[in-house]
């Protein structure tokens, strides 16, 4: 099998059954790529830098959306999100929440 993270580590964290322990049933045999997260932001927003943002986002609770197209950027916005201690609106494309729009 040849895969993402998603089915290894994210599919186990976000759902309560999948079928199969990834730890038991699959070894891992070597590494073959790695991939690059970006976090994109709208022009609008006044932020420069991560530390900006996160500063904008505690000042204006509930008013950031965020969209993400992988089960790994999901982790990692909830992760941002835990770790930095903000609030923000989590949808997998901006059609599935009122709040999230990509402009």
């Amino acid at each position: 099998m040849l895969g993402t993270n998603s089915p290894m580590s994210a599919a186990p964290s976000l759902n309560k059954a999948i079928g199969y322990d990834p730890i038991r049933d699959f070894i891992a045999l070597c590494r073959i790529g790695s991939f690059t997260q970006m976090l994109l932001v709208n022009p609008d927003i006044p932020v420069k830098s991560m530390q900006e943002l996160v500063a904008y986002a505690k000042a204006n609770p509930g008013k950031l959306s965020f969209a993400s197209v992988s089960a790994s950027s999901v982790v990692a916005g909830e992760t941002l999100k835990r770790d930095a201690g903000i609030d923000r609106c989590t949808c997998r494309t901006a059609a599935h929440h009122p709040r999230c729009r990509m402009r």
